[in-house]
């Protein structure tokens, strides 16, 4: 066989000899098992685990500062989440996934999560002293669990799917979007009550 038909005579063609290949593989394997960049990964889902124990607490209290409570758990879980996210966004770029679509599947359940809090603690925060005051129907402490719940089970979701893939799978993305369509219908029904269904008590 001569020589310029030997695919491998080239290092170049030869994916196995290709330096640049080589280092190219070096350097994703060292960002993928970067103890600095898991370290940070674990502890923000350990402190968004805390968090969500932290909420399950305070749920359906009333008062002024467990409502305060409520908004700054809250916020610390947006927080998180948007860090997570920023942290997922870049181990996908940096081991190659350049697929857009892959991409925005793994984002798109974190952005639309984002926005439910954001939305929450918005509502929260206008209707305060009606919350406060009790001057709010009795259907806001059922829609406000409900909300409550569907959040938690997408956060726990996404965790414990984030902490075994860098991609998120297909099924998880329909799963998410589900909850977080039905978490947007019931957090727009709870604004309608707080808005329009108060008492005098």
């Amino acid at each position: 066989m001569k020589d310029s038909k030997n695919p491998y005579k080239n290092p170049y063609k030869n994916p196995y000899k290709n330096p640049y290949k080589i280092l190219y593989n070096q350097y994703i394997n060292y960002i993928m098992s970067n103890p600095m960049t898991s370290n940070l990964t674990n502890l923000l889902m350990a402190i968004l685990i805390a968090v969500v124990f932290c909420i399950l607490c305070t749920i359906g209290i009333t008062t002024e500062s467990g409502l305060e409570a409520l908004i700054g758990e809250y916020s610390v879980m947006g927080a998180v989440i948007l860090l997570i996210l920023l942290l997922k966004t870049k181990n996908m770029l940096n081991s190659g996934i350049i697929d857009k679509m892959s991409v925005l599947i793994t984002a798109a359940p974190f952005l639309f999560l984002l926005f439910l809090i954001i939305y929450y603690i918005v509502l929260v925060s206008i209707y305060f002293k009606n919350i406060v005051s009790k001057k709010i129907s009795d259907y806001y402490y059922m829609f406000s669990k409900l909300s409550t719940g569907l959040i938690l089970g997408q956060v726990l979701l996404l965790v414990y799917t984030m902490a075994k893939t860098v991609e998120l799978p297909k099924k998880t993305f329909t799963i998410l979007m589900l909850l977080g369509t039905i978490n947007a219908i019931v957090l727009i029904t709870l604004g309608v009550i707080l808005k329009f269904y108060t008492t005098d008590c």
